[in-house]
């Protein structure tokens, strides 16, 4: 009955009125149709427990990661604050090496300077020892030869006859 009520009253409806009804319909079915769509799209409950799960292993792998990157960071402090120490080490090192090469080459030309000086001196020393020693030789080779001409000659002034 309701069917030809419908029936009657659509034949009385004007057609911008009937286009609007069947869009309106058309409208309705799809809204229906996207809200299946969801519904039927939505992982049933054990995926979603699962999804948390995961999510959940997620979150803990990256707050590892979070503190492995702060450990870095940390090292990375230290080591740069290590490093300018080290520099600053360096630098007086290299002053004092500095310094100290300064005085070693300053001390070097001296000794350079101070045998040059001696060596003078130790040639002239040589030179005296050398004719000293060539004078003793001689005047004990002349005094042997006399004691030996004297001993020929039978007069010995030791007494020795």
């Amino acid at each position: 009955m309701k069917s030809r009520l419908l029936g009657r009253r659509w034949r009385q409806w004007a057609l911008p009125t009937r286009l609007s009804f069947l869009g309106s319909v058309a409208s309705m079915l799809g809204a229906v149709g996207s809200v299946m769509a969801i519904f039927s799209s939505l992982p049933p409950s054990s995926d979603v427990n699962k999804k948390i799960g995961e999510l959940s292993d997620i979150r803990s792998a990256l707050s590892t990661l979070d503190n492995y990157v702060a450990v870095q960071q940390q090292r990375l402090r230290e080591v740069s604050s290590e490093k300018v120490t080290l520099e600053v080490e360096r630098d007086r090192i290299q002053r004092v090496l500095q310094i100290d090469r300064d005085r070693l080459d300053a001390l070097l030309a001296y000794q350079i300077a101070e045998q040059g000086r001696t060596r003078w001196i130790e040639r002239m020393l040589s030179f005296f020892i050398g004719v000293l020693s060539s004078s003793l030789v001689t005047f004990i080779a002349i005094w042997f030869q006399g004691r030996r001409r004297r001993a020929a000659a039978g007069t010995d002034p030791d007494g020795q006859a």
